[in-house]
């Protein structure tokens, strides 16, 4: 059965793109209006978490992803995008640790977008941290499947759909997918000061029909509010930013979890600068999981190979974010982190930290 959030999905996008065609006639495009570009995304990085609690073991990841891909577009509204996405760590045997073909068809109708194939994934999506871990773009393979964007100036709007695994009987193997949707509007503003309402909900699902294990699903949920006053861009202080959420998260059908139903409060304060931007965060959660899409500090259950390892159903943290950005040119970007936390109820306090160079350049074959 596919499941409502896809439906609404696909019911949403075929009506957008129904409305474009029956408004408009289709465009023609002579071919020296089309245009041919040769992108290659490189980042390297090197990223060590230094926890020694049952939570989260500490480890360190370094390596490079390097993803050649070629842009064709035959019009204003329609990109096709077709590349090999590659990763290694440092010090494998292997020459690749992971290869994969990559391939997006992207149509744009004004602030709308509809992508399918490999669809904008990682912090595109908005996600507050208890629900997307940054690490995981180190660690698994680009996002795949349907995505719809819409973006002005008030109102940010993504819906997607993100294809983990495929069913395969043969090998007992269960599928696995993502839905979100992930929501913020801007309600007011007075001068340089905005109240915006941020939504956000995620379906994590595993399982499959005619295989023996055994199938669930998670639901995370989080609104909140955010405030944001705009400084002179001219000052060292330039903004500064509140946000608080309630974060929940439920477990549907049995599955072998000691707590079904988890909440959260969550509350951070942002300051950016000139040379940096400092976030502290408070998370006081009772039972809240999210296998592991999140970040794993804020989760009451340790899970190595979906298995419970540990739990603890209050946690209570102090985390603070440092992140200092330094543009060499429009292509070539350095980024660095350092991620301090306080474990309230255990009185203990851990650090990660990653450094990662980010190059993009851009070759017009045709035009």
């Amino acid at each position: 059965m596919i499941p409502t959030p896809l439906t609404s999905l696909l019911i949403f996008l075929a009506s957008m793109l129904t409305t474009s065609y029956t408004q408009s006639e289709p465009t023609t495009i002579s071919d020296n209006e089309a245009t041919l570009k040769l992108n290659i995304y490189t980042l390297s990085f090197i990223k060590n978490n230094e926890y020694f609690g049952p939570i989260v073991e500490g480890h360190t990841l370094g390596g490079y992803q390097l993803h050649p891909f070629l842009s064709y577009i035959p019009s204003e509204n329609v990109t096709a995008k077709l590349g090999l996405f590659t990763r290694r760590y440092w010090a494998e045997e292997k020459l690749l640790s992971y290869i994969m073909p990559t391939f997006t068809l992207q149509y744009q109708k004004q602030a709308a977008k509809f992508l399918i194939g490999n669809i904008k994934g990682e912090s595109a999506h908005q996600l507050i941290a208890p629900f997307y871990d940054w690490e995981r773009t180190l660690k698994v393979r680009p996002e795949t499947g349907l995505q719809m964007r819409y973006m002005n100036q008030h109102t940010f709007l993504d819906i997607w759909l993100d294809w983990l695994t495929s069913l395969d009987k043969s090998k007992n193997l269960p599928e696995e997918f993502v839905a979100g949707l992930s929501v913020e509007q801007q309600v007011g503003q007075i001068s340089s000061l905005n109240l915006k309402i941020p939504l956000q909900t995620m379906l994590y699902h595993l399982g499959g029909q005619g295989i023996a294990v055994k199938d669930f699903s998670l639901l995370l949920g989080t609104i909140g509010v955010r405030i944001n006053l705009q400084l002179s861009k001219s000052k060292f202080l330039q903004n500064i930013g509140l946000a608080n959420y309630y974060v929940t998260s439920q477990y549907v059908k049995n599955i072998n979890r000691p707590f079904k139903l988890g909440h959260a409060f969550f509350s951070q304060v942002t300051c950016q600068t000139t040379w940096f931007t400092v976030q502290g965060s408070y998370w006081n959660g009772y039972g809240f999981s999210s296998e592991n899409l999140g970040h794993p500090l804020y989760q009451s259950i340790a899970l190595s190979n979906k298995q419970i390892t540990y739990q603890e159903e209050h946690r209570h943290l102090i985390l603070l974010h440092i992140k200092s950005q330094y543009l060499l040119t429009n292509q070539l970007k350095f980024i660095l982190h350092i991620d301090p936390y306080y474990d309230i109820n255990h009185h203990l306090v851990e650090h990660e930290a990653g450094f990662y160079v980010i190059y993009k350049p851009c070759f017009n074959l045709a035009h």
